[in-house]
């Protein structure tokens, strides 16, 4: 400590030198009062005011001293306090998890670096496209018109954030290679290269495995990497000099782990063929001739095979010559076409993409264990590059599907070479049965498509993709190939539930209609009846007919659909003379397609009335069946006109208004009425040439790289004008404006709410528009806004109304909306800033005020004194009710601050607006004040019970719920009081301290007695509020309430008190106290000061009775039950040992209440609060270390603190066990005469309690009594109020009749005599016990050496070590060497093996033969280890 007279000689040398300042500064440094006070507000008073309840905790601030996690100093980023902790040799805590947040920091920041760059370059574009308008305008608003500005602005931030991240990757680098240099026995505590790569973070692993470290690599890290690390991980384990790591076993299943390797599959996969570290099984003998070798691996990519060629047959018997219109089948068979079989559920799924999950996880399991693992069949497919699938098939490394899928393997986009490839998975793998039909095929493949010079790409890929339909019989791709190429497959209609039709015979247009025939009728109501005999009649029909208008060519790119999705089909008719040709051609199965789809579509009103009213009118849909009508149905004709609205093209919009008027019905309407709302979400779109230009985009983008993506979106938003759209925007509202809006009107909210929500404000709300037609819908969409905070539309609505008169139902609304306080988490409800802006809604009250209150007050007149308030024009209700709420959505806004809360407030008051004040009101308000208001409120017990009592998940303010059993704020909380000018007044407001002062007691004091909150709440609830207190700080406080409890606890003395078993207040013996154990050399009570006294019961406060007895009753106390968070807290937060000494005299009659102290100070690393209670107290000790290794995170301090200085405490730690049973020894003579009372007293010991009674038996009872209470007998004495059948009237009734019987003279020599015969039977056994004890300590696992050796804890170790070497000679057993292996604590092994111990052994494992032979065994038998013994 620094000397106080040397700092002010020195000073005075000073006075003369330096500045005024500087003479100031040293004066006060120098007074000891004004330094001491200096450091006390330093240490308690909260520099930061948290927003959040949540954050107020005890753990916010922490002196550097106190700070030893490794893990909590790399979170928080406190780098140099670390480097200085680690020079200075300050103890940290090092663990397997503190680590690993310590090497996994260098790879976070690398991704924030690559993240940061991103964003620098793609400050100037959205990289997402939508036809959602909302992120377009957004990013032309946020970026177009600061383009240059924003894009220097990001650049410069994108450079220094990158610098700040290398610097704190340089910094994270230094301090692990500080680490190795200074603190390598504490911090290589467990496999540091595993957790290097379990942490992905390759610089870490370089560090490790470079020469000045040399870290050891294991296999199972190499295992380990392969299935979950990136490539760059793998590449430095396989380049690590010992190429022991790339055992026989991993060399086997490499593959099989890099299949489901978590990072990218492909790559690893790619990097394990290329570094040829793999090892194939054998492969089964077979007469199928070897797989097609792979090209050998080459830094560049091998040219892909080539493409199997198309044969012009490929079936395995020659199709027969069909005569046309025919069937092969007769009427019987031709049954079959209306079938269902095993497959047909199958086809529903095969578009679904995804496997499911859980069974490809059990056969990853499965093949784990397989001594040969192969990759499973799914993973296999989830590989992107095909040249690599190729390499795995060639290898055989594939294991074939176990069990059978329907998976579309096929997709049309693929190249030839991925056909080529996926052709042979599907032989090989997934129809493995047909694997020889393949061999055949692969040769026709090569020789009649690849290497046919005839044909051109595109060629070769069509008939590739032809073969694949013929094989794979995938209905999705063939759907999709008869879209693409307009043609049919016959060889695919082969099969009986199919047409077996031959179009080889039939003309263009012919084979076109059979094309479509098949398309509408096989794969859209393919379980329509007598639908192939459908397609006979057609063709006929069609070859009949001399017409040149017999195909339209539009139909098969009217056709829209979706491979993903199975009946996707959208049938967009676009011409007249689709319609013409349909109803020309009035096929039975296009028209019954037509009639059942609900997704064909018109692209103009005039298409679709020509279909309903002439077009599609006499439709043949057989069964005598004509027409289809469903197309007419209801106002059919809404969606154009809504279409027009979506892309705000007035001219049109107009054109269709004109032709519904005068078409629809064949009569003129003279108005129509669309609810916009009752279609879905309105929403605008851009146009559709943008559009249709987008759509195309992001197919191209799907297959480019992301700067692609980024450029190819700027493309198309320089398409994109916003300002062009909002001018359209406002051009259709002006439009339909002007008509009053009269054919939207009972859907005009959702319009407008979607043209205002795009709309920046400056133009919204100059937006005028005649709102009086709509006068009766005004108010539901008003209201609407005002609840969901729609602050541009409530502008909008305000400006264009004349007057605002709510009806019933719209107060009830707004009155009814739930004033939500928090949630069963206990989090606060609140509005967001970004939604709750409060600029603006100031200038909506400015405007409400300005419009209806006669008057010219701006927002600036709130200075304006409250005698000053204006006489003003009285506003309507429901405009007060507008006001109201907006001004509590503005005192639940997050981050609110208390002079925008004024602002408002101010405003409402000058303006004679008067102002609600409820429960909700009185929340927030103290929220708004401080959030320790919030958190004592919501620290109440019971709070959290209240959402089970009353099963809701939220508290409503203004819901009255029936609550018992549960603390409801309502109705306790007294929030008349807790006004705006009591809480948050300029000049009103009252002190921090007396609002909470009237917070203590409405929630605490007053009703702490009651019973009817939960159970025992005046525990629970002032346990509560000294944890608050000592959580904010406030020790003040703290000592407050307890001297509180102690006024409570002294009722309990007077004479009548009545004792309850469930009673706020503990009854107790008092024996084995802080004034039992002080020491006659304590500081504490010095100059006068007195011992505090027990709180007795008053039965108990006459002692002199029990003056002549040799075992006296022990005194009964009342006493407060602590919990622990209130005893943690206080060795955390009450740093003045002075303080400690008064927090321990409130309790200077608790049994062992200095132990409880004791015990935590260490726990807590409280060192000085342990001195203190060691100094003044006799503290016993009954094992050392306190708590167990695995629990305790500062064991190592704790040894430390102790053996340095209390190390008479623990000399003989060999006698901890024993110790125990002479301390109950000490102990039990004075609770004795206590414990046979209570022991007798109760109903299950009546037969004890009859002999003991009877003068003639009582001896033989005491003996008995005597043993099996001592040998029962603990630390702890029983409760009296145990769990007995007994009433407690009865019990104590019993029990004042057995003291008075031990507390006779006769009765205490005769127990005497018992005890003493006892004793030194005792004595003769307990010392048998010692010396078996001693003997077996040094060889038992348990002891402090081996203890510590089995943890690994080197450091702790040589601390035992060095403290005991002259008192016990430690020793490593071979129990331990094995414990320690299993627990992987190889290094501790290693440091003892050579002797880096200090000498303190007289021999070392390397030199005990016995030890040595041992521990080779072990490490051969370890699955890593084994791999490793070059340092034996």
């Amino acid at each position: 400590m620094i000397d106080l007279k040397m700092i002010n000689n020195y000073n005075c040398k000073r006075l003369n030198k330096g500045s005024s300042e500087e003479v100031l500064f040293w004066k006060v440094f120098g007074n000891v009062y004004l330094l001491k006070l200096i450091f006390h507000h330093i240490h308690t008073t909260e520099w930061v005011i948290y927003d959040s309840h949540k954050n107020i905790n005890v753990q916010n601030r922490w002196k550097f001293k106190d700070v030893y996690s490794l893990n909590w100093m790399i979170i928080k980023k406190q780098y140099p306090l670390l480097i200085n902790k680690i020079i200075f040799g300050d103890f940290i805590f090092f663990d397997p998890n503190s680590i690993m947040v310590l090497f996994s920091a260098i790879p976070k920041l690398k991704k924030q670096q690559s993240s940061t760059n991103t964003n620098a370059t793609a400050t100037t574009s959205d990289t997402t496209t939508t036809t959602n308008i909302t992120t377009i305008t957004l990013t032309l608003k946020t970026i177009k018109e600061k383009e240059k500005e924003k894009e220097k602005e990001a650049k410069r931030k994108g450079i220094e954030k990158e610098v700040e991240i290398e610097e704190e990757i340089g910094i994270l680098k230094y301090i692990i290679k500080l680490l190795l240099e200074r603190r390598r026995l504490e911090f290589e505590i467990c496999d540091l290269t595993l957790l290097a790569v379990q942490s992905n973070c390759s610089d870490t692993l370089s560090i490790l495995l470079g020469e000045q470290y040399s870290m050891i690599v294991y296999p199972s890290t190499l295992e380990w990497a392969i299935e979950r690390s990136d490539c760059s991980i793998v590449k430095q384990l396989l380049s690590y000099k010992n190429k022991e790591i790339l055992t026989e076993d991993i060399k086997k299943k490499c593959l099989f782990l890099a299949s489901i390797n978590t990072q990218d599959p492909t790559k690893m996969i790619d990097l394990i063929l290329n570094e040829s570290v793999y090892k194939l099984p054998s492969p089964p003998p077979s007469s199928s001739p070897p797989p097609s070798s792979s090209p050998p691996p080459s830094s560049s990519p091998p040219p892909p095979p080539p493409p199997p060629p198309l044969p012009q047959s490929l079936l395995k018997e020659p199709i027969r010559p069909i005569p046309s219109f025919q069937f092969l089948c007769d009427d019987e068979e031709y049954n079959l076409d209306y079938y269902y079989d095993d497959d047909q559920e199958s086809y529903k799924k095969f578009y679904d993409q995804s496997f499911d999950e859980n069974e490809t996880n059990i056969e990853i399991e499965r093949e784990r264990d397989v001594e040969n693992p192969s990759i499973i069949f799914e993973k296999f497919l989830e590989i992107s590059s095909v040249d690599t699938m190729n390499r795995l098939m060639d290898l055989n490394a594939v294991k074939p599907i176990s069990h059978r899928h329907t998976i579309s393997l096929f997709k049309f986009e693929f190249s030839i070479k991925e056909l080529l490839v996926y052709l042979r998975i599907y032989f090989k793998l997934y129809k493995k049965d047909n694997s020889k039909l393949y061999e055949t095929l692969e040769i026709k493949i090569k020789n009649e498509i690849i290497n046919n010079e005839e044909l051109d790409e595109s060629e070769k890929l069509k008939e590739l993709r032809r073969l694949v339909v013929i094989h794979s019989r995938q209905i999705n791709f063939y759907k999709v190939y008869i879209l693409h190429y307009e043609e049919s497959i016959d060889e695919f209609h082969m099969d009986s539930r199919y047409d077996k039709i031959d179009s080889s015979n039939l003309d263009s247009d012919c084979k076109k209609l059979l094309t479509l025939l098949r398309y509408m009728g096989d794969f859209r109501i393919e379980t329509m009846p007598g639908r192939h005999k459908y397609y006979l009649e057609d063709l006929k029909k069609m070859e009949s007919s001399s017409s040149n208008d017999r195909w339209c060519p539009l139909i098969f790119k009217a056709i829209e659909y979706d491979p993903s999705n199975f009946h996707s089909e959208i049938f967009n008719i676009t011409n007249k003379s689709i319609i013409d040709w349909i109803s020309k051609t009035n096929s039975i199965v296009i028209n019954t397609v037509i009639y059942m789809s609900s997704s064909v579509s018109f692209s103009s009103i005039q298409l679709k009335h020509y279909a309903i009213s002439d077009g599609f009118k006499n439709l043949d849909l057989g069964d005598n069946k004509k027409g289809i009508s469903y197309l007419g149905n209801g106002n059919w004709y809404v969606k154009f006109y809504l279409k027009e609205i979506e892309y705000f093209n007035v001219e049109k919009l107009r054109e269709v208004e004109n032709f519904i008027i005068n078409n629809i019905d064949n009569k003129p309407l003279p108005t129509f009425g669309i609810n916009i709302d009752i279609y879905g979400a309105f929403d605008f779109k851009i146009d559709q040439p943008i559009q249709q230009k987008q759509k195309q985009q992001q197919q191209q983008q799907q297959q480019q790289q992301q700067q692609q993506k980024q450029l190819s979106q700027n493309g198309l938003e320089d398409e994109f004008d916003s300002k062009m759209f909002e001018k359209k925007i406002v051009g259709l509202i002006e439009y339909l404006n002007k008509t009053n809006f009269q054919h939207i009107q009972l859907g005009m909210h959702g319009f407008l709410k979607k043209a205002i929500e795009y709309l920046p404000r400056e133009v919204s709300s100059t937006l005028v528009i005649n709102l009086k037609p709509l006068k009766f819908l005004v108010n539901g969409w008003l209201t609407a806004s005002i609840i969901t905070l729609n602050l541009k539309m409530v502008e909008f609505l305000i400006n264009n109304l004349d007057d605002i008169k709510f009806e019933t139902q719209d107060f009830t609304r707004i009155q009814h909306v739930e004033r939500n306080l928090f949630n069963k988490t206990l989090n606060l409800y609140h509005n967001h800033g970004e939604i709750l802006v409060f600029d603006f809604v100031m200038s909506i009250f400015q405007k409400i005020v300005n419009k209806w209150g006669n008057q010219e007050n701006t927002v600036g007149h709130i200075e304006v004194e409250k005698e000053e308030r204006k006489t003003m024009k009285s506003l309507p209700q429901s405009l007060i009710l507008i006001l109201n709420y907006f001004f509590e959505m503005i005192i639940q806004t997050k981050c609110i601050t208390i002079e925008q809360v004024r602002m408002a407030h101010q405003f409402l008051y000058i303006n004679s607006i008067p102002i609600d004040h409820s429960l909700f009101h009185a929340f927030y308000y103290l929220k708004i004040r401080s959030a320790k208001f919030t958190k004592y409120i919501l620290s109440r017990p019971g709070i959290e019970e209240f959402f089970t009592t009353t099963m809701d998940s939220r508290y409503n303010s203004t819901r009255k719920y029936s609550t018992r059993g549960c603390f409801d704020i309502r109705n306790y909380l007294k929030y008349e009081m807790f006004t705006f000018d009591y809480v948050l007044g300029e000049s009103t407001a009252v002190s921090f301290d007396q609002i909470l002062q009237n917070l203590f007691n409405q929630l605490s004091n007053d009703i702490c007695f009651r019973d009817d909150i939960v159970p025992n709440f005046y525990q629970l609830s002032k346990n509560a509020d000294l944890v608050y207190c000592l959580e904010i700080k406030r020790v003040d406080l703290f000592f407050q309430h307890l001297e509180m409890i102690q006024f409570h606890l002294k009722d309990t003395t007077v004479e009548g008190y009545i004792l309850k078993s469930d009673g706020p207040f503990t009854h107790r013996y008092s024996y084995n106290t802080p004034k039992d154990t002080i020491l006659p050399t304590n500081q504490l009570f010095s100059g006068g000061r007195e011992i505090p006294k027990p709180i007795q019961t008053f039965d108990h406060q006459n002692t002199q009775q029990y003056d002549h007895c040799i075992f006296k009753p022990l005194k009964v106390i009342y006493s407060f039950e602590y919990s622990d968070k209130v005893l943690d807290y206080v060795l955390m937060v009450i740093t003045d040992l002075e303080l400690i000494q008064k927090f321990l005299e409130f309790n200077f009659h608790v049994v062992q209440f200095e132990q409880t102290l004791f015990s935590k100070s260490i726990f807590l690393s409280k060192f000085d609060i342990s001195t203190f209670l060691l100094s003044n107290f006799d503290i016993k000790f009954h094992s050392f270390p306190r708590f167990s290794l695995y629990t305790h995170y500062s064991f190592y301090q704790e040894s430390a603190f102790i053996l340095k200085n209390h190390f008479d405490k623990v000399r003989y730690p060999n006698k901890f066990k024993y110790n125990l049973n002479v301390f109950n020894d000490s102990i039990f003579p004075n609770a004795l005469l206590s414990c046979l009372v209570n022991f007798i007293s109760t109903k299950r010991n009546a037969v004890f309690y009859e002999e003991f009674m009877d003068s003639k038996t009582r001896k033989e009872a005491l003996i008995r009594l005597l043993g099996s209470q001592r040998n029962a007998y603990g630390i702890q004495a029983p409760d009296i109020l145990g769990l007995d059948e007994y009433s407690t009237e009865t019990l104590f009734g019993k029990g004042k009749q057995c003291k008075t019987i031990l507390v006779q003279p006769e009765t205490q020599s005769l127990l005497k005599s018992v005890y003493d015969d006892y004793t030194i039977e005792l004595a003769i056994r307990r010392e048998k016990e010692r010396l078996l004890e001693e003997e077996e300590y040094v060889d038992s696992d348990d002891n402090l050496f081996l203890s510590a050796f089995i943890f690994g804890d080197i450091k702790l170790c040589n601390l035992y070590l060095c403290h005991y070497y002259h008192r016990i000679q430690f020793k490593i057993t071979k129990s331990a060497i094995s414990k320690a292996i299993y627990d992987q604590k190889i290094h501790i092994i290693k440091y003892f093996y050579n002797g880096h111990h200090l000498n303190l052994f007289n021999d070392n494992i390397k030199n005990d033969k016995e030890l040595s032979n041992h521990l080779l065994n072990e490490l051969l038998n370890h699955n890593d280890y084994k791999f490793d013994l070059n340092w034996l």
